[in-house]
């Protein structure tokens, strides 16, 4: 279990990064 939490946390992050 690394990649995939790791995985979903980079790509909620993106969206996130972009409306902030």
């Amino acid at each position: 279990m690394g990649e995939g939490e790791a995985g979903t946390v980079v790509v909620a992050a993106s969206p996130l990064a972009g409306l902030t």
